[in-house]
């Protein structure tokens, strides 16, 4: 496996990484709002900024959107396949 193919996959995990990371924060601030408003205290500006959340979180993890410097599947998928044809040991590592 040569550098070129290794910072790929690497990209790759961060590019996953940071999807998990924003998925969890909005969750979170979800359930924050939630416990808010069972407890009756409702705040415009949460909603808004969930909202927002949102909205971010949908721009960056969606291909169509934006793909500036992230990975594609069609690249991993291609490098995947052409490993596993050359040497499947080393995928493996």
């Amino acid at each position: 496996m040569n550098d070129a193919a290794l910072h790929l996959i690497l990209r790759a995990k961060g590019q996953i990484r940071q999807e998990t990371s924003w998925c969890s924060l909005l969750l979170f601030a979800l359930a924050i709002a939630a416990v808010l408003r069972l407890f009756g205290i409702e705040l415009p500006v949460l909603y808004l900024s969930l909202f927002v959340l949102f909205l971010i979180s949908l721009v960056l993890t969606l291909d169509l959107l934006i793909n500036i410097g992230t990975v594609s599947t069609k690249k991993l998928i291609s490098l995947i396949s052409s490993q596993l044809n050359s040497d499947a040991d080393a995928f493996g590592r």
